[in-house]
């Protein structure tokens, strides 16, 4: 009899699309070793409930509520995430519970900012094991499992305190869920010496402050002209017009919405501009320098580990950087790598953190 795993995530314009993309990986693995697979996801505006069905999987839509009034959760650099969530934490319990149709499940895994002990705790009847997938150590976690994929200087610190039960924890961009196009893609070994002549642009799935603007204006100045773009944004980011006319307006761009082929895009690319999250770790995995952006507050530590490890050149939080500051610092790159035939290569991230993490689940 196969095992079965619940998983509870959610995806909007506010939160993005990443959390639900890494569980999607996640549960592809499991899927592919037996497991049966559904998710619980509440309908937010901006859900990508749609996609994770035409991977195949069951989705038990939650119905979008938007009253958190009641609830008393402190705020984490200033973002109140139970909000995120649309409901208490109690509602969403009883709402997950009553998804699950009375069945004892092996594994419940849970995604979600807006989500701690106190609703963990109320599944512990419902299922064996529950797996806690986080990356801000702000919060209490009853579980069994714990995976954090970001890099921090204190990252086997950050949760010492924060689990009221024994739980293995899983830290660190040698566990970061990525879709196996990317380890294939990286043992191909992509070579990108010489001058950089295509830039890859990415926020995420939603970029709710529309970053992908702020670099495309960057991107305007007459002497970048010749660099060709590719431009990757979600299918629920708000400002798709708005970037398609800009796209449209440049001969040597293209536009790709909700794509597939990540992978193959960053292979073709010379130089990456994004955000951190997962995708940050996707582009270490394939060789791919970047330029960082911070546009959450989550965002920033990681980032500033990586800059210190000269892997990535992190311009900044987003209300500290111009169009000017962009220019500048591809100006020095595209004058680098025209001079010099170096190659960017680091053993941060292999691409099989998700086959390491499903080897813990199996145990």
């Amino acid at each position: 009899m196969p095992q079965r795993c619940w998983i509870r995530t959610d995806a909007s314009v506010i939160m993005g699309a990443g959390h639900v993309a890494r569980c999607l990986t996640l549960a592809n693995a499991l899927r592919c070793n037996g497991f049966d697979v559904d998710f619980i996801c509440r309908a937010h505006e901006g859900n990508l409930n749609n996609l994770i069905s035409s991977n195949g999987f069951l989705v038990h839509q939650l119905p979008r509520l938007l009253s958190t009034s009641n609830v008393e959760t402190p705020r984490h650099h200033g973002i109140n995430y139970p909000d995120w969530l649309g409901v208490s934490q109690e509602k969403d319990a009883d709402e997950t519970i009553a998804a699950l149709g009375g069945t004892r499940t092996d594994w419940i895994i849970v995604d979600h900012y807006g989500l701690d002990h106190q609703w963990e705790t109320k599944m512990r009847e419902h299922t064996l094991r529950i797996l806690v997938i986080d990356d801000l150590a702000n919060r209490f976690h009853d579980c069994d499992l714990l995976l954090d994929q970001n890099l921090y200087s204190d990252q086997y610190e950050r949760y010492r305190n924060l689990t009221i039960s024994p739980c293995e924890k899983l830290l660190g961009p040698e566990y970061a869920l990525l879709h196996p196009s990317f380890r294939a893609m990286r043992k191909q070994h992509i070579s990108r010496t010489g001058p950089a002549k295509r830039i890859l642009v990415s926020f995420g799935g939603a970029d709710i402050t529309n970053a992908t603007a702020l670099v495309l204006e960057a991107l305007s100045d007459p002497p970048l002209s010749g660099l060709a773009l590719d431009v990757v944004i979600g299918i629920t980011n708000p400002h798709r017009n708005h970037l398609e006319n800009i796209v449209n307006s440049r001969k040597n761009a293209t536009l790709h919405i909700q794509t597939q082929n990540m992978a193959t895009l960053m292979s073709h690319a010379d130089l990456s501009i994004g955000a951190g999250g997962t995708t940050i770790w996707e582009r270490l995995c394939l060789n791919l320098f970047t330029f960082t952006i911070a546009t959450a507050p989550n965002q920033i530590l990681p980032l500033e580990e990586l800059r210190k490890r000269n892997l990535i050149n992190h311009l900044g939080s987003l209300a500290t950087v111009d169009p000017v500051i962009i220019k500048r610092e591809l100006d020095i790159f595209l004058h680098q790598s025209s001079h010099q035939q170096t190659e960017f290569n680091t053993n941060l991230v292999d691409g099989l953190g998700v086959h390491r993490t499903l080897a813990t689940i199996l145990q």
